[in-house]
């Protein structure tokens, strides 16, 4: 049985833990960043959630696709806000309209890209942060 010192000292230890940052962001904010595939929105950092996920908002061009990697210690999750994301998850491959979800465990082999003729809009959320 812990003692009351034993459980203060718990409990005052969660409490000193540092919370999340609070993000309230409005309609176009933080400013688009231009790259090689399209562009990114980067909504919530790894530093603004203590490392716990970070959140950014992608937009793909057509023809847009990444080479089959794996991350070791990142889950990726996507859910696709405008387009067809296509996503091959070791040897299936997934067709995933506006509305779509998926989450992609930490070391599975997986690729991403956008075969289609319009941009493809996705949020993407990476447990634990990596931005």
């Amino acid at each position: 049985m812990l003692s009351k010192s034993e459980t203060s000292d718990n409990t005052q230890s969660k409490q000193d833990k540092p919370k999340p940052t609070i993000i309230a962001l409005k309609s176009g904010e933080p400013d688009e960043l231009s790259y090689d595939a399209g562009t990114a929105r980067f909504l919530a950092s790894s530093e603004d959630t203590n490392g716990a996920w970070s959140l950014v908002e992608l937009t793909e061009k057509p023809g847009y696709k990444t080479r089959l990697h794996r991350h070791i210690y990142t889950d990726e999750a996507y859910y696709v806000l405008q387009g067809v994301l296509t996503a091959k998850i070791a040897d299936k491959t997934y067709e995933l309209p506006a509305g779509s979800y998926i989450l992609i465990p930490h070391g599975t082999p997986h690729a991403e890209g956008n075969f289609g003729n319009v941009p493809v809009k996705v949020l993407l959320t990476m447990t634990p942060g990596r931005i």
